[in-house]
């Protein structure tokens, strides 16, 4: 394992001739099988997982160039300002003045949402009300 400095020159040096790595790539930068230690070294310089792919990619939190929604994508890869998947979604639904559909949300972010959807439903953070034989996802607040 490298030393916390060493370890931050490493992961600048990697993340300047790559912008997003997996967690193989990481631990053979920091030279470590270590999840953890990965973890507290990005920590310590600020990164972002990606919201597709399960979470698998990371990057540095100065490098993505966001959108005007809060979205970064680099070669299919997809990080969003408000971190996850779920947070991502509902932040959208909760902005969207006419509330999203589901089709409108899977083209915007990329990604199958249908679960996530489900969950937070489920979990009464968004609404669901039906329109013309789909759902319109609303704000929670009337």
């Amino acid at each position: 394992m490298l030393t916390p400095s060493n370890s931050i020159k490493a992961l600048t040096v990697l993340f300047r001739s790559r912008p997003v790595a997996d967690l193989a790539m990481l631990y053979a930068t920091l030279q470590t099988g270590s999840r953890m230690s990965v973890f507290r070294r990005l920590s310590a310089v600020g990164y972002l997982s990606s919201y597709s792919h399960a979470g698998q990619f990371y990057t540095l939190s100065e490098i993505p160039m966001f959108d005007r929604d809060g979205l970064w994508c680099y070669q299919g890869v997809c990080f969003s300002r408000h971190g996850s998947l779920k947070s991502t979604v509902a932040h959208r639904v909760e902005g969207a003045e006419a509330g999203s559909t589901h089709h409108e949300l899977h083209v915007r972010l990329r990604v199958r949402v249908h679960n996530t959807l489900l969950d937070l439903v489920q979990e009464k953070r968004i609404g669901r009300e039906p329109l013309a034989g789909q759902y319109l996802y609303v704000s929670a607040d009337a």
